[in-house]
């Protein structure tokens, strides 16, 4: 079963909000300020935030069973799928990587 997929882009208040029109929900938001790594978290939205210089790291969101990570990159690039999987399955997949 499909868990997350992360990706990177320029265009995280944008991704977020094509998320959102698509019945997803932010669950967390994690970005560095002032030097230091903060929650943006709702009930916060953009409004009381758009204007801070936030690098950020970590916008997760959710649809049931499903969650989309995403951050700030200088271009849209794919990172990495997630699945999750019953022990056995995960047994057999650690068996056929040795």
């Amino acid at each position: 079963m499909l868990f997350h997929y992360h990706f990177w882009t320029p265009f995280v208040e944008e991704t977020e909000e094509f998320y959102k029109a698509n019945g997803f929900h932010v669950s967390q938001r994690i970005g560095r300020y002032q030097n230091e790594f903060q929650s943006f978290n709702p009930p916060q939205t953009w409004e009381d935030f758009r204007n801070k210089p936030i690098l950020f790291r970590i916008i997760e969101m959710k649809k049931g069973a499903i969650n989309i990570t995403f951050g700030f990159g200088k271009k849209v690039r794919f990172d990495h799928i997630g699945f999750l999987v019953s022990d056995d399955d995960r047994r057999k997949i650690i068996d056929s990587a040795k």
